[in-house]
């Protein structure tokens, strides 16, 4: 082979931690090349399949009424509690501060001090409206 050596794409965007990339046409013609990292499937075409046939079921009434019942226990359980709540700080440092949890440490603790501030002030100001009324 002449020339650069040929980095796929998907490798790229793997290693870059990324959703998509942008790829070949698909086999069905799709000019939007948008595919998923995981897997390599055409968004236009796993669209599709979402729509037809694989979330058909979670539009029954008799699938929501399931999932609201299942949830409202699910979530309220003190032990799923516990683990849903990592779940989600997990998911939040992972988006907001890439994965940085010592950044999203100091910004927790400036937020605590920045709300020390003002609940001063606020108390102050409070203070100062009641003196005012008593006048």
């Amino acid at each position: 082979m002449v020339g650069r050596p040929r980095i796929p794409a998907r490798k790229i965007a793997i290693a870059n931690g990324d959703l998509t990339y942008i790829g070949s046409v698909c086999k069905y013609g799709h000019q939007d090349s948008r595919r998923y990292t995981k897997g390599g499937n055409c968004m236009m075409c796993q669209k599709g399949r979402d729509e037809s046939y694989g979330n058909a079921y979670k539009k029954s009434p008799k699938w929501k009424a399931y999932q609201k019942q299942y949830q409202a226990v699910y979530r309220n359980d003190p032990a799923n509690r516990k683990r849903l709540d990592e779940i989600q700080h997990k998911y939040y440092v992972k988006k907001y501060y890439n994965g940085d949890e010592q950044a999203y440490v100091l910004t927790q603790e400036a937020r605590a001090e920045r709300r020390k501030e003002l609940d001063a002030i606020e108390a102050e100001v409070d203070l100062r409206r009641r003196l005012r009324q008593d006048k």
